[in-house]
């Protein structure tokens, strides 16, 4: 994303203050209050999860920091979300009706679909695979503004580098607002042994998508379509409500999940059910 020629001198060089809050920053010797049961079933898609971690993200945020001129973000590449966007859409609204402003949420599109598991890979393969991301964004709508990127789980930082060079100067003020924040020298993978906390089986998918509060995620897409025990798979799939089993086959496709070769066998069975 390039400046326009007719920029202003000093906007072109004043560089956006930067700030981090969390509520949890872990390591592997101290998880303190922290509950990965719950940060595990919000990933997975368990709204009164996003919401208790939304209210703690709110918390941690100055209330300067929150005015009309403030915006709240988060980045998507799927269809489906991921919980991340869910969890700042939540954000948004307390702050909104906590200090009674209307605050835009802005979805920050990633423009190349990623294609690995992001939790699963080393600091060194993650440092590899962010230098290929690219933010689709509009610069009209971060321009002089004060904007809150919100996401679950801070890592390496890798996310505010490409945050950085995608946004250049444009914005006033960010703030990178965490659910959790790994200590920098825990290992990455970290990530994946929190995300996995509560799922231990399909029964565990199965007690998530039967409650009340529920939206599909890209983790639950992921997590059903690369399941390999098709009988358990399909068995859930017919336990499930017409419409949430829809909006997981709507979510799958429109993602794009079924080009997947690796997904394509429960891709085809979900289509099957959801046609019946």
């Amino acid at each position: 994303m390039r400046m326009q020629n007719n920029e202003r001198a000093d906007t072109i060089h004043r560089q956006p203050l930067e700030r981090i809050v969390s509520p949890y920053i872990l390591s592997p010797n101290s998880m303190s209050a922290f509950d990965p049961i719950s940060f595990s079933k919000m990933k997975f898609g368990s709204l009164p999860d996003i919401r208790n971690f939304a209210g703690k993200v709110a918390e941690n945020i100055d209330p300067e920091l929150v005015s009309n001129n403030t915006v709240v973000a988060a980045v998507e590449y799927d269809y489906a979300p991921a919980a991340g966007v869910l969890l700042a859409e939540e954000v948004a609204r307390l702050l909104g009706q906590k200090y009674n402003v209307a605050l835009p949420f802005l979805r920050i599109r990633q423009r190349n679909t990623p294609t690995v598991d992001f939790a699963t890979l080393s600091r060194e393969e993650r440092s590899a695979y962010l230098h290929t991301i690219i933010y689709n964004v509009v610069a009209d709508t971060v321009r002089d503004k004060d904007v809150i990127f919100v996401d679950d789980i801070r890592t390496t930082g890798g996310h505010e580098a490409v945050a950085r060079e995608n946004l250049g100067n444009l914005p006033q003020e960010v703030t990178y607002a965490y659910a959790v924040t790994l200590d920098p020298n825990s290992d990455p993978r970290m990530e994946q042994t929190l995300t996995m906390a509560a799922i231990n089986s399909i029964e565990d998918i199965d007690k998530i998508m039967q409650g009340e509060h529920f939206r599909v995620t890209t983790k639950l897409c992921k997590y059903l379509l690369a399941y390999e025990q098709t009988e358990d798979l399909t068995r859930l799939a017919r336990m499930v409500p017409p419409t949430k089993l829809q909006e997981l086959y709507t979510c799958m496709k429109n993602s794009f999940y079924n080009s997947v070769p690796a997904y394509a066998v429960n891709t085809d069975m979900l289509k099957k059910l959801c046609a019946n």
